[in-house]
C-alpha cells in the first residue's frame, strides 16, 4: 500500500503542473470538506465496508477532522455430504453450516498541517483519536442423520444435532492514537481524492461472550427403539459454563445433569499497527 500511496503523490503532482493554465478557471477551495473513504480492492463481495466519512474544517494550513467509521461484514458457508451405500453401511447425510456477521463503527478526531507542493497538490500530516465499538454473532451447527445396514437389513439408525454456537457473541471497545499523513489531488473547483497512510498505537477491551447451543444425539435399533444417545444444553456466559441435559441409557432411561464449571475468560489486547486507512478518498471542498 506503501507503493500505491507514492505512485499517487507522484501521478498529482504531474497532473498538477500540467494543469496550472486552467487553475484560476476550475479550482476553488473552500473552508470545509466532506468525504467519503472506501476499499476498492476489497474481493469478498459478501462484505459491505466503509472506512469512513469524515468531514474537515481549515483555518488557513491547518485543519480539524472528524469522522464516521462503518464496517459491516456478513459470511455464510454450509455443505452436504452423502453417505453412499457402495462404500459405507451406512444411507443418510450430514449437513453442516456457519454464518459469521459482524458490525463496528468508529468515531474519530484529528488535526491536519497541509504542505500546498503544487496548486492543485496538497500533503498533510497529523494525528487523530478513534474509539471503536464492535459487536459479532456466529451460528454454526451440524446435523446428522442415517440408518445402518448389514446383509441389506436395517441394524440400527441415528439422528443429531449439534448446534454449540447457535447464539455466539461478543463485543470489543478499541481505543487508538495514530500518527498520519495523506495527500488531497483536486480535480475540478472542490471536487478532490486523495489517500491515506497512518501508523499508531491501538488497546483493546473485550468483553464476555455468550454462547448457547444444544449438544443431541439419538441412536436406535433395528426396531426404532431408543438405546442410547444424549440431550444436552450449554451456556457460556463470561468464566461460566453450564450444562444442562440428559445421557440416554440403553432401555432408553434417562441420568439428569445439571453441572456448572469455570472456564478461561477473554483477553485484552494491545498491538502497535501499520495499517492503511482510506485506500481511495473522494471528496468535495466549499
Amino acid at each position: 500500500m506503501k507503493k500505491i500511496f507514492f505512485a499517487v503523490v507522484m501521478m498529482a503532482v504531474a497532473l498538477s503542473a500540467s494543469a496550472q493554465p486552467r487553475e484560476k478557471a476550475d479550482f476553488k477551495a473552500g473552508k470545509n470538506s466532506l468525504e467519503i473513504g472506501f476499499n476498492p480492492f476489497a474481493t469478498n463481495w459478501e462484505n459491505f465496508r466503509i472506512d469512513d466519512l469524515k468531514y474537515r474544517r481549515f483555518f488557513g494550513r491547518h485543519a480539524l477532522r472528524v469522522g464516521l467509521g462503518i464496517d459491516v461484514i456478513s459470511e455464510k458457508r454450509g455443505e452436504i455430504t452423502t453417505y453412499d451405500r457402495d462404500e459405507d453401511s451406512k444411507v443418510g447425510s450430514v449437513e453442516n453450516y456457519e454464518k459469521n456477521s459482524a458490525t463496528a463503527l468508529s468515531f474519530k478526531a484529528g488535526y491536519e498541517y497541509h504542505f500546498n507542493v503544487a496548486p492543485r497538490v496538497s500533503l498533510y500530516v497529523g494525528g487523530e483519536f478513534v474509539y471503536t465499538g464492535a459487536f459479532g454473532k456466529t451460528t454454526n451447527y451440524t446435523s446428522e442423520e442415517y440408518k445402518e445396514y448389514s446383509d441389506n437389513k436395517i441394524i440400527g439408525s441415528k439422528d443429531a444435532l449439534y448446534d454449540m454456537s447457535t447464539k455466539a457473541s461478543g463485543k470489543y471497545n478499541a481505543f487508538s492514537v495514530n500518527a498520519l499523513a495523506g495527500i488531497d489531488f483536486h480535480i475540478y473547483r472542490g471536487l478532490y481524492l486523495g489517500t491515506e497512510i497512518t501508523l499508531g498505537y491501538q488497546y483493546k477491551k473485550f468483553s464476555d461472550p455468550l454462547v448457547e447451543g444444544t449438544d443431541v444425539e439419538h441412536f436406535y435399533d433395528a426396531a426404532g427403539k431408543l438405546t442410547g444417545g444424549h440431550e444436552i444444553a450449554k451456556t457460556i456466559d463470561g468464566s461460566r459454563q453450564i450444562t444442562t441435559g440428559y445421557l440416554i441409557g440403553p432401555d432408553g432411561e434417562r441420568t439428569e445433569i445439571n453441572d456448572i464449571t469455570d472456564v478461561e475468560g477473554v483477553n485484552n489486547d494491545q498491538s502497535f499497527k501499520l495499517a492503511v486507512a482510506g485506500s481511495l478518498r473522494i471528496g468535495y471542498r466549499f
